[in-house]
């Protein structure tokens, strides 16, 4: 019998209502355990902030069980909150932001197509890579709003459904590398031109309806790069390359 995980990525943003009471066809039982919800052959793991950007209208289905059960869930460690940040905190993920492109360039460097399209847990390291272009795009975009509107309500999006997009699935990973090089010298220039309380404005997710500061974003998005670079090398590692 085939046996399928349904995964949920790092910054997939249910609602508070999908997240408490996942929904089910006629006849399939669920049992809540320690923060996951169980059903015949399926795994739901338990979620970070909701607030993390996108919004799913589905999951991501995974073949192949034992790969998925392997793979860990946050290879560079669990993401920590920190909704309100020291300068020098502040400085610290700015940094890791701005050397995020070059670390990610350097955990795909001679990789052949077919290494590229290897699986970790639901997406491929193509996918991750077109992946964090569009979520730090997304990102971006929302600073500026959240900077020149008051507490704006941010534009989610499925993440699950972009990267399930053929150029995410098949196209040459140089062109979001190359966004991301851009787009990132950008955004610290943005941030290093930054007061206190421009960093203390928010914006309102309208999935979870929680209000984010544009420091708890920051300390987000550094952990999310370090995040999906880390399941790059953990591929890298496990299998030689």
């Amino acid at each position: 019998m085939a046996v399928f995980q349904v995964t949920e990525e790092s910054d997939s943003g249910l609602s508070a209502a999908n997240r408490t009471r996942p929904s089910l066809s006629a006849g399939k039982a669920a049992v809540r355990s320690a923060g996951v919800w169980l059903f015949p052959a399926i795994r739901l793991p338990a979620q970070i902030p909701s607030w993390t950007i996108a919004v799913s209208h589905g999951f991501s289905v995974s073949s192949s069980f034992e790969d998925s059960m392997i793979a860990p869930q946050n290879p560079a460690g669990p993401f920590k909150a920190e909704p309100v940040l020291g300068h020098e905190r502040r400085s610290q993920l700015i940094a890791e932001i701005e050397g995020a492109p070059a670390d990610l360039r350097t955990a795909v460097s001679r990789l052949s197509e077919e290494q590229l399209d290897t699986r970790y847990r639901n997406w491929s390291i193509r996918q991750i890579v077109h992946h964090l272009a569009d979520s730090h795009v997304n990102s971006y975009i929302r600073f500026k709003w959240t900077l020149t509107e008051e507490r704006p309500t941010i534009k989610a999006y499925d993440e699950g459904r972009w990267a399930a997009l053929d150029d995410s699935r098949q196209g040459d990973i140089r062109v979001p590398l190359g966004l991301l090089d851009g787009l990132h010298a950008r955004w610290v220039q943005l941030m290093r031109s930054l007061s206190e309380a421009q960093f203390a404005r928010s914006f309102l997710h309208p999935e979870s309806g929680e209000v984010v500061t544009l420091d708890a974003a920051l300390s987000y998005y550094a952990w999310h790069g370090r995040h999906h670079t880390g399941q790059i090398r953990w591929l890298r590692e496990q299998n030689g390359w």
